[in-house]
């Protein structure tokens, strides 16, 4: 099982190109999501004041497990966002959370965001 961070799911949600590769991975149903990813989502949908955030959670629900934060995770995220930094890779403290979620849980993350870049076990997609 992968876990899809919210860059995956934004793709996926508006149609682009980088979506369309999502698309039999989601169509499976064999992805988990971090708890985290709804915060995100939820911020996104607010600020450009788009309508239809519950419908896209619930969806995203039902493709598979979502993932708790825990505090073992949420400790080394804090590790893994300075070490990118230090990588000169900018990466922020949710994806570093989302990441070591995926990582605790035994899978790998699916994403297009550059700032993963050099983390062991993430996948990339093509934007």
């Amino acid at each position: 099982m992968d876990v899809l961070d919210t860059w995956a799911w934004v793709e996926y949600f508006q149609g682009s190109r980088a979506g369309a590769r999502l698309r039999p991975l989601i169509e499976k149903g064999d992805v988990a999501t971090c708890v985290l990813t709804f915060a995100e989502l939820s911020d996104l949908h607010a600020r450009a004041d788009r309508p239809g955030l519950e419908a896209r959670l619930a969806f995203i629900a039902r493709r598979g497990p979502v993932l708790d934060v825990t505090r073992e995770a949420a400790q080394r995220a804090g590790l893994t966002k300075w070490a990118q930094r230090a990588a000169r890779q900018s990466l922020g403290l949710g994806d570093a959370i989302i990441y070591e979620v995926a990582r605790e849980n035994g899978c790998d993350l699916v994403t297009g965001d550059e700032g993963f870049r050099g983390l062991d076990g993430v996948r990339f997609v093509k934007a």
